[in-house]
């Protein structure tokens, strides 16, 4: 018999479609996912309708966002009755700060059905970091009957605030690698040619929000110390942070800074066909899946310390490096080593793509299921444990 999960998010974000298809595709799995809005003020992707292939329904809400926090606060209605009608074996909340968590555990303790929290957060991310978080979140993530967490750091944060190891499954937070590197490959390299006569002869490339904690600012000052000949700043996106750039940009006179506007997930791959190297340099970051993407894309990456990404994909010195966005002199050595040897970019570029070839969406669904299931041993229900 299919065992009938619940998972619960907050959006409909294009990464998490694949992943909850991989789970939806499990023989022995009924899913049901319960989506708390469609999106969010502060992103602008496609919601691609025609990818989701599993059950899902998206509850009736209204939301606040707390623009200093980047956090949403959603009032949401049905959820109860949605999960009564459902009558699932197994539940999955991601993420403890949501109302709904609250109101999940309590539907999984009066209703003696196990529950797994699925993680990203980790102890250098998050940005209400005082006495009475803390309270709140030794007290929330502790009454979990297991854990999925996206990777080490999250793991680390998990056991700080009272899991148990042995209840804690570790998987890595993925994008469609399938799709990625198909794309990629699909991409004739004149269209390419024709895109670089824009740029110059090597481009360092950032694809993100022009938000504070993005840390774009570290990155565009590390570009102005860098003075290579021919080398380009390619920054994709949007965000109120942008005239504060364009205005440290006019103030330095600094020339090759390239704006090129939110860019969909159709055409984000061209940008990093052309770029030579991949830099996310946040001061506060859960993981950071354009690193996933531009190592499907057989980038070297530079990466934030403050990122989750970064402690399990970025190998020092193989792939790329890690770097505080605090040290911009870091960050220009960093930069200038890895421009000046094209030897050595070619081979970090293919260590990318050999470190990231496992981190697809089947091996994140599985050990999903493997937390899950892990829960429902815990519980005590053998009797409803997935078929191996």
């Amino acid at each position: 018999m299919r065992k009938k999960i619940v998972l619960i998010t907050n959006i409909i974000a294009p990464n998490i479609i694949s992943v909850f298809n991989a789970i939806s595709d499990h023989p022995e799995v009924d899913l049901k996912v319960i989506f708390l809005a469609e999106n969010e003020t502060n992103r602008k992707w496609n919601i691609y309708w025609d990818e989701i292939k599993f059950n899902y329904s998206v509850l009736k809400s209204f939301c606040i966002f707390i623009q200093s926090w980047e956090m949403p606060i959603y009032f949401n209605f049905g959820f109860w009755k949605t999960l009564t009608k459902f009558k699932p074996d197994a539940i999955c909340v991601s993420g403890y700060h949501y109302l709904v968590t609250i109101e999940a555990l309590l539907y999984a303790r009066i209703n003696e059905i196990p529950i797994t929290l699925w993680s990203e957060s980790h102890l250098l991310s998050g940005f209400i970091k005082n006495s009475l978080a803390d309270l709140y979140k030794k007290n929330i993530i502790s009454r979990f009957d297991s854990y999925i967490t996206c990777g080490t750091a999250a793991k680390r944060q998990n056991i700080y605030y009272g899991a148990k190891p042995e209840k804690i499954v570790m998987g890595s937070n993925s994008v469609d690698l399938e799709w990625f590197m198909k794309k990629h490959k699909e991409i004739q390299d004149n269209e390419i040619s024709q895109m670089k006569r824009k740029y110059p002869s090597k481009n360092i490339l950032y694809v993100g929000a022009f938000i504070k904690r993005k840390g774009v600012i570290s990155l565009i000052a590390a570009f102005e110390k860098l003075d290579m000949a021919n080398v380009g700043l390619i920054l994709v996106g949007e965000g109120k942070e942008k005239d504060k750039y364009l205005k440290y940009i006019k103030e330095y006179n600094i020339k090759n800074v390239f704006f090129e506007g939110f860019v969909q997930k159709e055409d984000i791959v061209k940008y990093y066909k052309l770029a030579d190297v991949f830099v996310l340099p946040s001061f506060n970051e859960t993981w950071g899946l354009v690193v996933n993407e531009a190592m499907a894309c057989g980038l070297p990456v530079l990466s934030s310390k403050y990122a989750g990404v970064t402690e399990d994909l970025v190998k020092e010195g193989v792939n790329g490096y890690s770097f505080s966005p605090n040290k911009i002199d870091e960050l220009v050595e960093k930069l200038k080593f890895i421009l000046s040897n094209n030897e050595l970019r070619e081979k970090m570029g293919a260590k990318s793509l050999e470190i990231i070839k496992d981190k697809t969406v089947w091996n994140y669904a599985n050990k999903i299921l493997e937390a899950i299931e892990l829960a429902l041993q815990m519980g005590g229900n053998k009797k409803r444990r997935f078929q191996k």
